[in-house]
């Protein structure tokens, strides 16, 4: 076998290899974007759990707090003790619009992760394949110089 050949076969080779490795670098970016995407679903549910949480510890507060203002014989519904209640309700759905709020911050960074594992994927591709190209390129033009080389 002549040097020609074996230079056209290492390119091939070469170039095959560079282009394997740009797929499976995709395959692995796509794998970790669906795992992202995922996790962005979990903060999600999460958040409406713990948003569902706050909102009934809200209304248990003020269960309890109507408790003991009636046992001292306070009316509820008004003046003082039903600002109170008001105010409860305010901070307690404050807290569950933050902890919704948070839960989507936490969901939006994980959907930018696989936004950006998705485009590496698609580069790392894209690269292998122009190596490839390369490559083969280079390859041919040494083969194509040993070859005429060996001719003269």
């Amino acid at each position: 076998m002549g040097a020609t050949a074996i230079l056209a076969i290492s390119t091939a080779g070469s170039a095959y290899g560079q282009h394997q490795a740009g797929a499976a670098n995709r395959t692995i970016n796509r794998y970790n974007a669906r795992i992202a995407e995922l996790q962005a679903e979990d903060a999600q549910e999460r958040g409406r759990d713990a948003e569902g949480r706050v909102r009934v510890q809200t209304r248990q507060t003020i269960g309890a707090q109507r408790a003991a203002l009636a046992a001292q014989g306070i009316d509820i519904g008004d003046g003082t003790a039903a600002a109170i209640q008001e105010d409860t309700a305010y901070f307690g759905e404050l807290d569950a619009l933050t902890v919704r709020n948070n839960a989507a911050l936490e969901a939006f960074g994980y959907r930018v992760q696989g936004a950006d594992a998705w485009l590496r994927g698609d580069l790392a591709y894209m690269e292998g394949r122009n190596q490839a190209y390369s490559t083969i390129l280079t390859g041919g033009a040494q083969a194509y110089s040993v070859f005429k080389r060996g001719q003269g």
